[in-house]
């Protein structure tokens, strides 16, 4: 079963969703921003990547220059992203099979579809978006 914490007005996590659900794969949404995180909660999706890309480089936060990702450590981050969770990077993944458990932090298409045995291609090629980028403008009402 795979767990997807995504936020539900995202135009990327929802193609990210519709890409898993062509290819077939059972999952659980559920809403990043209303999920109690801790430091030891998230900590199992993030530790696989360098700190800095623990944080969403959309959120308003960070393009507005008053959240540098580089300047935390990992126990800092972890603090800061659990009491605010637009600051996370988009997707956490949780994949729970007869593998074991696998823990993510964004989509990485080719490692999903490694894990999961399935392809994205023609899903990919149907709509040519980019599969993690942002997709909305930098004049959207809505933030991250």
């Amino acid at each position: 079963m795979l767990h997807f914490y995504g936020k539900p007005v995202c135009q990327t996590n929802r193609h990210q969703l519709a890409l898993l659900r062509k290819a077939g794969v059972e999952m659980k949404v559920h809403d990043l921003l209303t999920t109690d995180w801790t430091p030891q909660t998230l900590q199992p999706y993030l530790s696989a990547r360098p700190v800095h890309e623990w944080f969403n480089p959309s959120a308003v936060a960070i393009k507005q220059g008053d959240i540098d990702p580089y300047a935390f450590d990992a126990e800092q981050a972890l603090i800061i992203l659990s009491n605010d969770a637009a600051l996370i990077r988009r997707p956490l993944i949780r994949i729970e099979d007869t593998a074991g458990i696998t823990h993510t932090c964004g989509f990485d298409r080719a490692a999903l579809e490694a894990r999961l045995g399935v392809s994205f291609e023609k899903e990919l090629r149907e709509t040519e978006k980019d599969d993690e980028a942002c997709s909305h403008n930098a004049a959207s009402s809505h933030t991250e």
